[in-house]
């Protein structure tokens, strides 16, 4: 599972750097190591029915989306108090973690049993999947300060102790997902230098919307591993999933560490102008910032261009008649991950429902072609040209907004009051 970082909390613009970057990828390698380590050991063990290595293999492709559900709610608490230090955020995240873990539960049960019947599992094996899910989910969620301070080191301590759990005790379902949510928590409580009493607790109305929108901001680009895997009935490997989604992670990881999370900080200082009446030095500079976010969208498609390239002509040159399709998936994730940046660019200056416009239209056509009984080739295919079209309504959108980006930063939000 790799996290996906909601852009409701910024991150701490001093922590961001190649390891952070780098610290992404971890999970994917250090289970890709661990399971092929352990795979040979858990194949005659079973779970509801359900033999083992399947359910921990329909987890891992689940579990990005669904870490949304425990991860926005906390991320959405962690606004209460702006912090930028790693103890608060701490203490934040440990105070709210009960209440967001009620509100995840019934997503991740009603999630899991859907997929097991999309599989053809027993309810013994969605009962078995639905518990397999929510520790891993709950490990997730001791990753949220890590993500908010983009601390790679946090997120190297949490997934290596997870992969030595399960190459050591991989029959034990539960383990590894209990040994990385210790390990984190641990360090949790070591930095926590706040009273657990005096820390405030979000609404659930507050997780709720969190929750919201860390699904909607994810699900462009984390319903295609989901997508592929039901329409394959399981036959396509999670590793060759997520490998060809390799190069759309790192250009994701990439524009929010070096583009989105720098000009976050800028924008709070042309809001400060703003509310000082200084209005000709903020619209100065919310010019520069313009530039420079669509200077960073440019170089990162041009990076992602180039991965892309070198990334095809390596898979179609291994495995021709599985190729076509994973290069075609490594075109989708790309189109949503370039839809995402150009999303966020128009959650910077104008807060609304486009965010969740553009994701339930996606979720509303990626529903007809699966109803429609398309090939899994075919379905990429309009997960890319859905996100392609959607793109171009979200990139008209920024350029009407951008236009006048004082006025939906600030003034729009005055003329509520």
């Amino acid at each position: 599972m790799t996290s996906h970082l909601p852009t409701a909390h910024r991150g701490t613009p001093a922590s961001t750097g190649p390891l952070f970057i780098l610290a992404q990828f971890v999970p994917m390698l250090v289970l890709a190591g661990a399971y092929f380590h352990a795979n040979h050991r858990i194949e005659a063990s079973s779970l509801g029915g359900v033999r083992l290595d399947r359910l921990l293999l329909t987890s891992a492709v689940i579990a990005p989306l669904l870490t949304q559900s425990v991860s926005g709610p906390l991320f959405r608490s962690l606004e209460i108090r702006p912090t930028r230090r790693l103890a608060d955020s701490a203490a934040l995240t440990l105070r709210n973690l009960p209440r967001a873990t009620a509100v995840a539960t019934p997503i991740v049960i009603a999630s899991a049993g859907a997929t097991a019947w999309a599989l053809g599992m027993s309810r013994a094996g969605a009962v078995a999947l639905a518990a397999v899910a929510g520790v891993h989910v709950l490990f997730a969620s001791t990753l949220v300060p890590a993500y908010a301070h983009r601390n790679g080191w946090l997120l190297i301590l949490g997934w290596s102790s997870y992969a030595v759990t399960l190459a050591w005790a991989p029959q034990i379902w539960w383990a590894p997902s209990v040994v990385g949510f210790v390990s984190e928590l641990l360090v949790l409580l070591t930095v926590c230098s706040t009273r657990m009493a005096g820390v405030p607790v979000a609404g659930y109305r507050a997780m709720l919307a969190g929750l919201l929108r860390g699904v909607s901001l994810a699900f462009p680009l984390w319903c295609l591993p989901v997508m592929v895997y039901l329409a394959t009935d399981g036959d396509v490997s999670p590793v060759a999933i997520f490998l060809a989604m390799t190069p759309a992670l790192l250009a994701y990881q990439v524009y929010f560490v070096t583009v989105a999370t720098p000009v976050w900080t800028t924008l709070d200082g042309a809001r400060r102008m703003l509310a000082d009446d200084a209005y000709p030095r903020a619209r100065r500079e919310l010019a520069v910032i313009d530039h420079r976010v669509r200077r960073g969208l440019s170089r990162v498609a041009v990076m992602l261009g180039l991965l892309l390239l070198v990334a095809a002509i390596s898979v179609n040159s291994q495995d021709p008649g599985d190729g076509s399709v994973l290069s075609l998936l490594m075109v989708s994730a790309a189109v949503s991950v370039v839809l995402i940046a150009e999303v966020t660019r128009l959650t910077m200056v104008k807060q609304g429902g486009a965010l969740y416009v553009v994701s339930g239209a996606l979720a509303l056509t990626l529903l007809a072609g699966g109803l429609s009984d398309r090939g899994i080739a075919e379905l990429i295919a309009l997960h890319a040209a859905a996100c392609a079209v959607t793109w171009c309504g979200v990139r008209l959108t920024n350029r009407a907004v951008w236009r006048t980006p004082e006025y939906a930063l600030f003034w729009s939000t005055a003329l509520r009051c």
